[in-house]
């Protein structure tokens, strides 16, 4: 007995942190409220202005300047408004990523992240880290985290042995 499943039922997992990525053209300071706005064009020529805080991190403490590569990962659930380009306000910056690959999002209680896409299977050889570099040795569940890993499974969720994770 197969019973149909209503549409109204069916819960999309999306992740907790969205991104944009590409070169940028331009960076203006804010001094009154610390701010940078980094304007950013993508590969299919879209732009988008990352607004960047003393409360964004840099992954590798990697400064952004004009011609750089970079992702800016923002909180996907925030209020946006509507304005061309668009503006996000970015909690984790990383410029021209050679690391391996990295997941910004959040983790709940069996450490896979929200958009159901990756578990992870700390291990000893994982480097366990807060948002100002010391060793991190707490719950990693139910947390925002920065995963930087290597390969994974094909599953979904993907499983994933990483080398390094940054409690955000």
């Amino acid at each position: 007995d197969v019973t149909p499943v209503v549409e109204s039922e069916i819960i999309e997992k999306s992740s907790y942190y969205s991104s944009f990525s590409g070169k940028v053209i331009e960076i203006n300071e804010n001094d009154t409220k610390d701010l940078t706005y980094a304007l950013v064009e993508d590969e299919e020529g879209n732009y988008a202005n990352l607004v960047l805080s003393e409360d964004t991190y840099y992954i590798n403490d990697q400064k952004i300047q004009v011609g750089s590569q970079i992702t800016g990962y923002y909180d996907a659930t925030a209020f946006m408004i509507m304005i061309y380009p668009p503006q996000y306000s970015i909690v984790v910056a990383v410029v021209e990523n050679q690391e391996a690959n990295l997941k910004v999002d959040y983790f709940d209680s069996n450490l896979i992240s929200a958009d159901n896409m990756l578990q992870l299977n700390i291990s000893e050889d994982t480097e366990v880290i807060t948002k100002d570099g010391k060793e991190y040795k707490g719950e990693l569940g139910n947390r925002r985290l920065a995963v930087f890993y290597d390969v994974s499974t094909r599953s979904i969720p993907a499983k994933t042995n990483p080398n390094k994770v940054i409690v955000l």
